[in-house]
C-alpha cells in the first residue's frame, strides 16, 4: 500500500514538474520556445530506444524469474552490453544535428541537438537502472527516481529564464542535467547489483538479453515515435508558436495518460507470471482490477485538467495563444481516456516473450499514427494532430485484443 501512494505522489510530482517547464517557458519566452523544447524532447526520446538497444526491456521480461544471485550477475552484463550502443547513437545525433535543424526548419535547433546527443547515452542507461529498481523491488525508489528528471529540467528552465535567457542550446542543456541528476539517484540504490562479486561468466547473460532485446528494440522506439509523430510531422508543416501550442495541450493529455504508465510499472512482475504461464485466471484479476482503476484515474485527471487549463493560463498570465489548443487537449484527453483501460497492458506481448510479435503489433499502430498525422496535418494543422493522435489511442485496444487471443491463445480480459 505504501508503494502505490508513493508511486502515486511521484507521479503527481514528475507530472506537475514537467508541466510546469512549459509553463514557466511559455511565461518566460513564449509559446515558441515551448515548440523548441518538445522538437528536441521528440529528439532525445526516439534516439535513446536505439541507445538502449532493447537490453532494459530483456531485464523485465528474464530478470523477474531468477535468484538474487542470478539477478546481479545479469545486471552487471545488461549495463556492459548496452554500453557500445549507447555511445554509437549518441555519436549520430551529435553529427546529425544540423540536419535535425534543417528538416524541422527551427533556426539554432543543431546546438540544442548537440546537447541533447550527450543526454542520449546517459537517457539509455538511466532506462535499465530504472527497470532493475523495479525488478528488484524498490518500486519507492524507482518512482522518486523518475520525479527527479523533471524536477531538474524544472531548475534549469528557470535558470535560463533568469540568468542568460532561453536559447536552443540552452534547452538542451536541460536533458543533460536531468539525466545525471537521475544517473546519481539510481545508482544510490541500485549499485549493490553491480559491485557485488558475481560468479561465472558474464557472456551467456549479455547475449541473451542482447538477442532479446535486438527483437524487442522496435517495438519499444516505435511505440516512443509513436508519442511524437505528432509534434514531429506538425514541426514540417507548421512554426515553433503553432508547435509550442499543440505541445502544450499534448503534455497535459500525456500527464493523464501517464496513469496507465504507472499501473503498468506496478503490475510488472504480477504480470509476467500470468502470461508467461498462460494463466487466464490471473490475467482475468488483474484486468478487473487494474483496468477498472486506470479508467477513474484518468478520466478524473483528464476532467480536471479540461476544467483547469484555460483558467491556469489565464491565472499564470501565460502566452495568451495557448488558449488556442483548448480544443486539441480536449480531443487528445477524451481519446487518452476511452483507451485507459488498456494502457497498463500495452507491453503484454512482450512480456510473454513474444517481442517479435509485440515489434509488428508497435509497427501497425505507427504505420496508422504515422497515416493519419500525415493526412489530418496538412488539411487541418494542429486540430488534426490531436484528432488523429486521438484516434490511435482508440485503434489500439481493438489491436492489442486481436493479437492477445491470436498470439497467446488468451482473451486479454481473461481466459477464453
Amino acid at each position: 500500500m505504501l508503494a502505490t501512494v508513493v508511486n502515486l505522489g511521484g507521479l503527481a510530482i514528475s507530472a506537475a514538474a514537467t508541466l510546469l517547464v512549459s509553463v514557466i517557458l511559455a511565461n518566460g519566452a513564449g509559446a515558441s520556445a515551448v515548440g523548441q523544447f518538445n522538437q528536441l524532447a521528440a529528439v532525445y526520446i526516439v534516439a535513446s530506444q536505439l541507445a538502449a538497444v532493447g537490453i532494459h526491456l530483456a531485464v523485465l521480461h528474464f530478470l523477474p524469474l531468477t535468484d538474487i544471485h542470478e539477478r546481479r550477475r545479469a545486471a552487471l552484463a545488461a549495463l556492459l552490453a548496452m554500453l557500445p550502443a549507447a555511445t554509437l547513437t549518441g555519436a549520430c545525433v551529435w553529427l546529425g544535428a544540423p540536419l535535425f535543424e534543417r528538416l524541422l526548419d527551427s533556426p539554432g535547433l543543431a546546438g540544442g541537438v548537440r546537447w541533447v546527443a550527450l543526454a542520449t547515452g546517459l537517457f539509455a542507461v538511466n532506462k535499465l537502472l530504472l527497470n532493475l529498481l523495479n525488478v528488484f523491488g524498490h518500486l519507492i525508489w524507482l518512482s522518486l527516481a523518475q520525479a527527479v528528471r523533471p524536477l531538474i529540467w524544472l531548475l534549469t528552465a528557470w535558470l535560463l529564464l533568469t540568468s542568460s535567457g532561453v536559447s536552443q542550446t540552452g534547452l538542451g542543456t536541460m536533458f543533460v542535467f536531468g539525466e545525471l541528476g537521475v544517473l546519481v539517484f539510481a545508482l544510490t540504490r541500485i549499485a549493490a547489483a553491480f559491485w557485488t562479486p558475481v560468479d561465472g561468466r558474464l557472456q551467456p547473460w549479455a547475449t541473451r538479453l542482447v538477442r532479446f532485446g535486438v527483437r524487442a528494440f522496435p517495438s519499444n522506439a516505435m511505440t516512443e515515435l509513436n508519442t511524437r509523430v505528432d509534434v514531429l510531422i506538425l514541426g514540417v508543416f507548421a512554426d515553433d508558436q503553432v508547435v509550442g501550442i499543440y505541445s502544450f495541450a499534448a503534455l497535459i493529455a500525456e500527464g493523464a495518460f501517464q496513469i496507465g504508465v504507472l499501473l503498468r510499472t506496478i503490475i510488472n512482475n504480477r504480470l509476467v507470471s500470468a502470461v508467461v504461464e498462460r494463466n487466464g485466471a490471473a490475467l482475468s484479476q488483474l484486468w478487473r482490477s487494474t483496468s477498472r482503476a486506470s479508467w477513474l484515474l484518468t478520466a478524473a485527471a483528464g476532467l480536471a485538467a479540461a476544467l483547469a487549463t484555460p483558467f491556469a493560463i489565464d491565472l499564470l498570465k501565460l502566452d495568451p495563444s495557448l488558449h488556442q489548443g483548448r480544443w486539441v487537449l480536449l480531443v487528445l484527453l477524451l481519446g487518452v481516456t476511452v483507451g485507459a483501460g488498456f494502457a497498463p497492458f500495452w507491453n503484454v506481448l512482450l512480456l510473454a516473450g513474444r517481442p517479435g510479435m509485440h515489434s509488428l503489433l508497435m509497427l501497425s499502430l505507427l504505420a496508422c499514427n504515422i497515416l493519419l498525422n500525415a493526412v489530418a496535418v496538412p488539411v487541418a494543422g494542429m486540430t488534426g494532430a490531436g484528432i488523429a493522435t486521438a484516434l490511435t489511442f482508440l485503434v489500439f485496444p481493438l489491436l492489442l485484443q486481436f493479437a492477445c487471443r491470436r498470439v497467446l491463445g488468451l482473451e486479454l480480459r481473461g481466459s477464453r
